[in-house]
């Protein structure tokens, strides 16, 4: 009896277990550049003044009010090159992306990969973080910091681009 109770309520909370679905998505991207010869001894940060994120417009343009939306949340990333695609980009050990908050400039995690796979590569999908945007984006600008770290010298100076999606979820 008490298997039978144990399986009906883990069948309950299963079901009563639901995804949300967002609202909307919201792209943003920047392009920064990675010097040759960078040192594989530290970590490089790259910040980026200004980077649009349209959040703010998003929401006005669906007819929605800030009171509708509960969070928005980074939902992907990538990082690649923007001219040439056949460049590899095995030399990247590790990514981070940092939305650092004004007047403070606290660094808060968007993005990440600790370890990128060793192998041919010509763009890195990151990981999000839970972090809510919603009330970090002022004005529809921010300021972001890519930090990479590497296992190899950078062969070239390679221009990239950070592409970045973020979901809009309605308050339940």
């Amino acid at each position: 009896m008490a298997k039978q109770l144990y399986f009906v309520s883990i069948a309950l909370i299963l079901c009563s277990c639901s995804t949300r679905d967002p609202l909307f998505d919201v792209n943003a991207q920047t392009n920064f550049t990675i010097q040759a010869g960078l040192s594989v001894l530290e970590t490089h940060g790259i910040v980026k003044d200004m980077v649009i994120i349209p959040v703010e417009l998003t929401i006005n343009n669906l007819g929605f009010n800030a009171e509708d939306i509960d969070e928005i949340v980074p939902f992907s990333a990538f990082i690649r090159p923007r001219f040439n695609d056949n460049i590899d980009l095995d030399f990247i050990n590790s990514v981070n992306v940092y939305l650092i908050e004004s007047p403070d400039f606290r660094r808060r995690e968007l993005f990440y990969l600790d370890f990128v796979n060793v192998g041919l590569k010509d763009e890195i999908e990151l990981l999000p973080t839970l972090l809510d945007i919603r009330d970090l984006v002022k004005d529809d600008r921010a300021i972001i910091e890519i930090a990479l770290e590497f296992r190899q010298f950078p062969p070239s100076t390679i221009d990239m681009r950070l592409d970045m999606r973020f979901s809009g979820f309605a308050a339940e």
